[in-house]
């Protein structure tokens, strides 16, 4: 069985114009120890997957479905079994750890918390985990830190911070969200390069969001790709990557800038994909893709279209797949 399995996920806001579906039959699954990319652009609904997988969603939100961990329906919990599932079986990092941290609470007081709150620990044992636990990150110098606010520290050392408070428990399953949002190239390849070695060495299962494929490509062995608050293809990444279907993950991978050996002047300008993700409330009962897809056809947006096989483990939600080939 795998660790987590979301099944049929749906998803509907209260908005200014009135109740819209932000999530649409949402269905994968993530084994233990491994790692899945969760990509689009924004607006598709990676983040408000992620939060559903943690009873964050917004207030008003109505959801339908099932989140399956480790078999059991996370969507029957109460709040009191939600506070005991976040950030100890299942913890998350998200994307902008200046606003994620509490800014008038130390580094040690943030890192302690869950470690008393979910594991016990005395103030003593706690500070000496937390020491811990910012050494295995990479802070330096980490006793010192321990009494050091957000501010005090660069934006790859926060985000360090924020993966050192979600290890605290030894989760079994790590969401991050866009964790190398702001960062500079070079942090960013650290902060996944340390993310790769986490999971290989607590053998915890990783959710890693992202608009940026090249970090999928180099950090997670399987891919789903979402427009629209659907889930548009998915497989394992190597497969997705050499034989993209759906003509979204297409546009995607052709809008990859790479180092030609051209010069400058005659390399082709990069592909675009046309139009913008529109409103949640402009999303027909049809193909999410439909309006900004060079292959529609009318029963495209007639009704959603079924998950039709690439290849084994590899699925793309298209009717169209055998003429885009």
């Amino acid at each position: 069985m795998a660790l987590l399995q979301v099944e049929r996920l749906n998803l509907t806001l209260r908005t200014a114009r009135g109740r819209v579906p932000a999530l649409r039959d949402v269905s994968f699954a993530l084994e233990r120890s491994g790692t899945l990319g969760l990509v689009g652009e924004s607006g598709s609904g990676k983040s408000l997957t992620a939060l559903a997988l943690l009873g964050l969603l917004p207030e008003g939100a109505e959801v339908s479905g099932r989140i399956l961990l480790d078999g059991k329906n996370l969507l029957d919990l109460d709040e009191a079994g939600w506070c005991r599932l976040r950030g100890n079986r299942i913890a998350m990092t998200f994307q902008e750890p200046m606003t994620a941290l509490n800014p008038v609470q130390t580094i040690g007081q943030q890192v302690m918390e869950p470690l008393a709150l979910h594991r016990r620990l005395t103030r003593a044992a706690a500070a000496d985990e937390a020491v811990r636990l910012l050494d295995r990150v990479g802070i330096p110098e980490p006793r010192r830190r321990l009494s050091a606010y957000p501010h005090q520290m660069s934006g790859g050392q926060r985000q360090r911070v924020m993966i050192a408070m979600a290890l605290s428990c030894d989760p079994a399953l790590l969401v991050a969200d866009e964790p190398t949002t702001a960062l500079d190239a070079t942090v960013q390849g650290a902060i996944l390069a340390l993310l790769k070695e986490l999971v290989a060495e607590r053998g915890m299962a990783m959710l890693l969001i992202s608009h940026d494929l090249n970090s999928i490509a180099e950090t997670c062995r399987a891919i789903a790709v979402m427009y629209g608050g659907r889930v548009v293809e998915q497989g394992p990444a190597d497969a997705v990557f050499a034989q993209p279907a759906h003509p979204y993950t297409r546009g995607l991978l052709a809008a990859l800038p790479s180092i030609a050996a051209e010069p400058e002047a005659v390399r082709p300008r990069l592909a675009t994909i046309p139009g913008s993700v529109p409103d949640l409330a402009d999303f027909g009962a049809g193909c999410t893709f439909a309006d900004r897809c060079a292959f529609v056809i009318d029963p495209c947006r007639a009704a959603a279209p079924p998950d039709a096989i690439v290849a084994t483990g590899h699925a793309a939600a298209c009717i169209r797949l055998e003429d885009i080939a």
